[in-house]
Order: structure tokens, then sequence, then C-alpha cells
């Protein structure tokens, strides 16, 4: 048997030539290993909902299993809100939720404790304002959140994070990443239950930070408070908004003309502004459109500093993506029609456009 097959490999040798003694004694290397798959990650992003109701006011941010909701819309907006936490929340955990201050267009969606438990949602943290309730809209959120709270949630007041030496003014995120918030005192910030005369005046401001790339938000802070909150950023010492880094900012009040002055405008130095607020129904009819926020007055003070300015009710769903430096802009488009001369605009057309761009805003430049 051995002697046989000794034979038929001397026999096959001579047919299949030098290559089949090379590959023995020096084999081909290995093929190379397949590409791993991109995994997502990384990148910090900002989730700016496509609101329904009047003025309305809700946006994601996510950094890999980090998840901060700001504020959520009004009543009418609940399905949507609860539809983004469901989709893009896949741990169950909003690590933040954070309500600039007690509007019901910021609270409004947010009324009973079924807003998160209906979608399995846990809360690991809120942070508000905590001003004294003044309507229902308000005591409704404040019994969902002590709800929460009662259950093992954790809870921080504005007044605490600017007064507390224990949080200097800052929560972090993600440290290794230099992923944190710091909050500014805008001279309006509430003592703990106090009844405040203008709610907006009580907002919350803030800067999200991830190395250079900067968010500026505030939610509905009028203009004469931005002096104080100018002075609070200054002794920070920071300077987020040196030309080197890129500055996202979300508008003050939706996009009113009685906030984002020039004074703020010209500090923060913007380089991408995206706001918020429904396309109101007289809006949505075969009229001649009437101005609504965002307000062309103050689309027009902001556009001397930037260009890039996105309303996600004519955008749709918009998403800004960080790895921190510039931020980029993509969108799903919207899902509420709006006319001009008596024809729809095309939604497809309008998904990735300024809002500079847009039939709306030359519409209404034309008929100033």
């Amino acid at each position: 048997m051995k002697k046989r097959f000794l034979l038929i490999s001397v026999l096959l040798i001579p047919l299949t030539g030098c290559d089949f003694i090379n590959d023995i004694i020096n084999p081909p290397d290995p093929p190379n290993p397949p590409e791993p798959p991109i995994v997502d990650g990384d990148e910090l992003k900002i989730i700016a909902l496509e609101m329904k109701g009047r003025y309305g006011d809700s946006f994601l941010v996510q950094y890999n299993n980090f998840d901060m909701l700001v504020d959520a819309g009004t009543e009418s907006d609940e399905e949507t809100v609860k539809a983004a936490l469901d989709k893009y929340v896949v741990d169950k955990t909003i690590d933040i939720v954070m309500l600039s201050h007690f509007h019901s267009d910021h609270i409004g969606a947010m009324q009973d404790v079924s807003f998160f438990k209906d979608i399995n949602m846990n809360i690991d943290m809120f942070i508000d304002p905590n001003t004294k309730p003044t309507s229902k809209t308000a005591e409704n959120y404040v019994a969902m959140r002590d709800s929460f709270i009662d259950e093992g949630s954790k809870y921080i007041t504005y007044y605490d994070l600017i007064n507390d030496a224990q949080y200097g003014r800052k929560i972090t995120i993600d440290e290794e990443a230099n992923i944190y918030l710091e909050f500014f005192d805008t001279g309006e910030v509430a003592t703990p239950l106090e009844e405040v005369s203008d709610l907006n005046a009580s907002s919350i401001a803030c800067v999200l930070n991830y190395n250079n790339a900067k968010v500026f938000m505030a939610g509905d802070l009028p203009s004469a408070e931005e002096t104080k909150l100018i002075e609070s950023m200054d002794k920070s010492e920071k300077e987020y908004f040196k030309e080197t880094n890129f500055v996202l900012y979300k508008t003050c009040h939706h996009g009113s003309k009685t906030s984002n002055g020039d004074e703020l405008l010209t500090y923060v130095k913007p380089d991408m502004i995206f706001t918020m607020s429904g396309i109101l129904s007289s809006n949505q009819e075969n009229a001649p459109l009437e101005d609504q926020h965002p307000y062309i007055e103050a689309v027009e003070r902001m556009s001397k500093y930037c260009t890039s300015i996105y309303w996600s009710s004519i955008n749709g769903e918009s998403t800004f993506t960080s790895k921190g430096d510039a931020f980029a802009f993509t969108s799903l488009g919207r899902t509420v029609d709006y006319y001009v001369d008596g024809e729809i605009v095309n939604r497809e057309e309008e998904k990735d456009i300024s809002f500079l761009d847009s039939a709306w805003y030359k519409s209404l430049k034309t008929n100033i």
C-alpha cells in the first residue's frame, strides 16, 4: 500500500508543476479578512423634531448610549415625541429629561406617567427651573416628574446647578470624550417654587460642549436677559465661541423677533442655526402666508451671521451630527404642507435647504 501511494505521488508532481511545491514550502498569505462593519458611534447628534402644535419645541441629544430629551412640545406633539423616543432611545433609558421652562409648548406632551411608560422608558434624571406651577399643564408635569422621583429618578433644579458648588454649573456626559453641559446665570434663575411673572425669562441657558463643537441653547429667553447671559458666559473663561470652534445655535423662543438680539448673536457667532415651531393651521391653507415663528425680522438678523438656517417645519425632522468639529445636516422632509400662490410647495425639493432658500421665506419677503 505504501509503495503504491508513493508511486501515485511521484506521478502527480510533474502534473502539478513547481507551484505545488512552492505552495507547500512558501504558503501564500491568507486572504485579507473582511472589513469590519461601520458602527455608528462617537457622534454627537442633535435631532430636532417636526412640531405639529402651535409653537412647540422638542429635540434629542445623543452620544453613543447617552440620550437627553430637551423639552417635549405641545399636547398635540405627544405622539411625535413618543415615536421619536421609541425609535432612537434603543436602551429604553433617557439619561436626562431637561425642560427649559414651564410653558405648555415645551412641556405639554408629557402630562402623565403614561407618556413614558407606554413606551417602556426609564428616566435617570430630570432638570428644570422648578418655578411655581401656574397652569394645569405645569401642575400635571410636576406630578408626573415627582412620580418618577419617588421611583428613584434623580432631580436637579436650575437654581442648584447655578448656585450649588457640588455641581460647578456643569454636568459631565462623557469625561474621556470631553462632552459636558455648562449652565449659565441669566440673572433670572428662579429660586425653588418661586412664582415668576415671565416664564420665558426663567429659561435654562447652557452650552453643550464636545471638543470644538458647541451647541448653544436657552429655551425662550428674551433679549432683555441676553446681556446678563453674556456676562455669565464671559466669567466662565471657556471661550466657547472663538473662531476655531463650530457653533450650532438653537434659536431662542422659536426664532422670535423679541429674542436672538444682535448682541447675543455677535457674541455667539453661530455657524449653523436651527429652530422649531409648528406650522399654524392658517398657514396650511390655500391662502397668503401669515408671518409666524420664526419671524422674518429675527431670521434677517440671524442671516447676517450665518446663512445655514434650518426650520424643522420646512425640513422635517432634522439631525445635526458632529465628531467634535463641524456639524453636518440631514433631514427626513416635512409631513405638513403649505401653499404659495395657490400651489402646494414640493416637500422633497425643500427637504435639505436653508430657510433662506425656501418658498416660505421668499413669499413673505416679497410681501413685506
